[in-house]
């Protein structure tokens, strides 16, 4: 990540002293590099919130120095340039006031209060096709590798990242803008947050989420010894992919939208089926042909149809476009690093968007597992196994709740 970030402020500055491709992939970091308001900011405010954020945080104000000695004006305009495009990617009018106590009363039907980002401000009407492949979504993107090997193999589509740690977003997208990928672009918040609050209703082709932390993982300290001692972890302890976050994924997707979730943890990928074949909104995705090496681990009947969990390797079965594509935590696993994992198996879990049932309580009920097992089976959600002790230094993950 610093040799990235690194060679990216060595290319920007040489591009300021020539007008060449640094100074064009500066440009590009800093519009396709969104910082989403926290919970407490107003949705009127969320421009304001985002240029502050790339001010203080991520460049901007360096760069329009840079600009400015370069060139009379040019910093102004630069640092103009991005709050129109904050304003027009947040549908935040141009003549709405954005300083003082006026910034706590959100006009009705404002900013991100009904249809949230506009996607088409933030890709700036190019990328993608004009939006015609459709628009795909990496929860925990990382440092970005993932998602710009499937957005430099899938031109005709764009791709969002979402990193909840700014060092790692701010990464992902210098790697974006290094590779001058138009089509892809990074926020920066939690899952929860930008699928219920900022992406649209129905708006997301696909969703993926790759080796998340399961909660153990994320929990707080002493879960480690809990699990140690035989105690099972609370399904519900923090983690990213929890019972709200799949109800707004659910919402964000598009009917026969896919969510596809990768992980080396057997026991957490039991979980998720669990939650998944519970929700009223998922089901078998159509036209998914899992490879003849595939393994069917188990499965659960649900509300759409029975859901799966699978041994296999990702790829264009469970829509990973560019295959053998890496990211930090697969090489983690390749290695044998992992922590909590199988050093042998990834889990996949491809699930199709359907009609959308709301819980009575709001949230996701417990799983009801199907009688038979498939071979290669294991334990139900109702007997599992608590899950395996993790050892050695814990490690953090990029987005938990």
């Amino acid at each position: 990540a610093l040799s990235e970030l690194e060679a990216l402020e060595a290319f920007a500055a040489a591009g300021v002293r020539s007008g060449g491709e640094g100074a064009e992939a500066m440009r590009l970091l800093l519009r396709r590099l969104v910082p989403l308001p926290r919970g407490d900011v107003p949705a009127a405010a969320a421009a304001k919130s985002a240029e502050a954020r790339l001010l203080r945080g991520f460049g901007l104000a360096r760069w329009c120095g840079k600009l400015e000695r370069a060139g009379e004006g040019e910093g102004d305009a630069e640092r103009r340039a991005v709050r129109r495009h904050m304003r027009r990617t947040f549908r935040q009018p141009a003549g709405f006031p954005v300083g003082g106590t006026a910034l706590a009363c959100p006009p009705a039907g404002g900013v991100g209060a009904e249809s949230g980002l506009d996607v088409e401000a933030l890709f700036g009407g190019g990328g993608g096709g004009e939006g015609g492949g459709g628009l795909r979504f990496e929860l925990g993107c990382g440092l970005g590798e993932w998602l710009e090997a499937q957005a430099s193999g899938v031109p005709g589509v764009r791709w969002l990242g979402l990193e909840l740690m700014a060092r790692r977003a701010y990464a992902a997208a210098a790697r974006v803008a290094l590779s001058g990928t138009p089509n892809a672009a990074v926020l920066i918040g939690s899952a929860a947050d930008a699928l219920g609050r900022w992406l649209p209703r129905g708006s997301l082709d696909a969703i993926y989420v790759n080796h998340p932390e399961p909660p153990q993982q994320a929990a707080a300290p002493g879960a480690a010894d809990a699990a140690d001692a035989g105690a099972e972890a609370a399904p519900e302890a923090a983690h990213m992919l929890d019972a709200p976050t799949l109800a707004a994924a659910a919402a964000a997707l598009r009917p026969g939208g896919t969510l596809t979730v990768v992980t080396d943890n057997a026991w957490y990928a039991e979980l998720l089926l669990g939650l998944l074949s519970s929700h009223g909104g998922f089901g078998p995705p159509p036209d998914s042909h899992p490879p003849r090496d595939a393994t069917l681990v188990t499965s659960a009947a649900g509300a759409a149809g029975a859901i799966h969990v699978y041994a296999a390797a990702p790829g264009r079965w469970c829509r990973h476009e560019a295959e053998g594509a890496s990211s930090y935590f697969d090489r983690m696993w390749r290695t044998g690093l992992s922590l909590h994992s199988s050093a042998e198996q990834r889990y996949v879990l491809h699930v199709a968007a359907a009609r959308p049932v709301a819980h009575p309580e709001g949230g996701l009920p417990h799983a009801r597992p199907l009688e038979g097992r498939a071979a290669g089976g294991g334990a139900t959600l109702a007997n599992a196994a608590a899950p395996p002790a993790r050892k050695g230094k814990k490690r953090r993950r990029a987005d938990t709740v």
